[in-house]
């Protein structure tokens, strides 16, 4: 993925450690530029051939997700407490409370 902008320090090192295969964890305010590393990540999963889950807290917040990673991924599904779409996509788009629920069942 390339984008149109220069990307901010934080941004520049999450992209470098996952290069590296370095697990990270990105905490940031809001519209701080979290999802970028979460679509390199999509990205690099999905040229894998392996399975992602991108969780998000809130319906609004994941349904947006989804509308947004359908432009770019080829295979996308969402699961949130209100629908169930393509839930066998290779990225899914899922509220942290199914995860949980998700997690407990199995």
């Amino acid at each position: 993925l390339s984008y149109q902008f220069k990307l901010d320090n934080f941004q520049l090192v999450c992209l470098t450690l996952l290069n590296f295969n370095v697990d990270i964890f990105v905490a940031a305010h809001t519209s701080s530029g979290k999802t970028l590393i979460a679509e390199q990540v999509i990205y690099s999963s999905l040229r894998l051939n392996k399975k992602i889950i991108y969780l998000s807290p809130i319906k609004a917040l994941s349904n947006q997700k989804f509308e947004d990673f359908k432009k770019i991924f080829y295979s996308v599904g969402i699961i949130t407490g209100d629908q169930t779409l393509n839930s066998e996509a290779n990225c899914i788009v899922m509220t942290t409370e199914i995860f949980r629920l998700f997690l407990f069942n199995n």
